[in-house]
């Protein structure tokens, strides 16, 4: 398994000669770099969806960076690195807990710390390849998710329980788009295209509105949930993982 080399970096650190310093590193790579000095940069790019893997730093100014880690996970699963120079237990216990997936400590060897992005970068492409196979062998019309049953032929959506949960048509059909595409991050209008069957203007808000239906009756949790996460400046993410029989 290969990696692509147009894999993205999002490095944020304030201290512009370490920006330079892992650009660099990265570069020589060949993976592409992208360095940003604060959160709000950080979000902005993350919002343009071409970002594969944060490497982020926990001392910012005037920012905490175990914040801006945790504001990521509530919105994506792109993997985090955090780098530091504080070589603090406790830090690393809480960064990690919060959803970041590895950690290194400066100063580091250019060789470690690529050894650690390569290792989380070929963990993402499995996880990748494994949704692709999913979607592959998906001949069948029976998606199940985390103890839900939903039948793509009749609409009929069965809990854990065997209960049946009453879908609209409009429902029915935005939660076939979701399992077809999970894992995978859907703009409204990707959704819009999708749902063939209406006409869309582009101040509809309607696809919102029959997310936040499908999403009470799934139990689902907006703050945190399992099933449709809500993608900031992007749209919408299915994370459950979906099984076809």
């Amino acid at each position: 398994m290969n990696l692509p080399e147009t894999r993205q970096i999002l490095v944020v650190d304030d201290d512009p000669d370490m920006r330079t310093t892992l650009r660099a590193i990265f570069e020589r790579e060949s993976y592409r770099v992208v360095d940003v000095a604060t959160g709000t940069e950080m979000h902005e790019e993350l919002s343009r969806g071409r970002t594969d893997l944060v490497v982020l730093d926990l001392m910012l100014d005037y920012e905490n960076g175990l914040s801006l880690a945790k504001e990521i996970r509530e919105v994506s699963d792109i993997p985090i690195m955090i780098v530091t120079g504080k070589d603090d237990v406790i830090e690393k216990i809480v960064g990690l807990e919060i959803g970041a997936d590895d950690y290194v400590t400066k100063p580091f060897h250019p060789r470690e710390l690529t050894a650690r992005v390569r290792s989380l970068l070929r963990r993402c492409v499995k996880e990748e390849e494994d949704l692709a196979n999913d979607s592959a062998s998906a001949g069948s019309s029976i998606a199940k998710f985390d103890g839900w049953s939903f039948n793509l032929d009749s609409g009929e959506l069965l809990s854990n329980s065997g209960e049946s949960v009453v879908l609209t048509s409009l429902e029915a059909k935005f939660l076939e788009i979701f399992v077809k595409n999970s894992g995978q991050n859907l703009t409204r209008d990707r959704i819009m295209t999708l749902v063939s069957d209406r006409d869309w203007n582009p101040f509809d808000r309607s696809i919102d509105v029959t997310i936040a239906k499908l999403r009470k009756k799934l139990g689902d949790d907006v703050k945190n949930p399992h099933y449709i996460r809500t993608q900031r400046g992007i749209g919408y993410r299915f994370i459950a993982r979906t099984i076809w029989n």
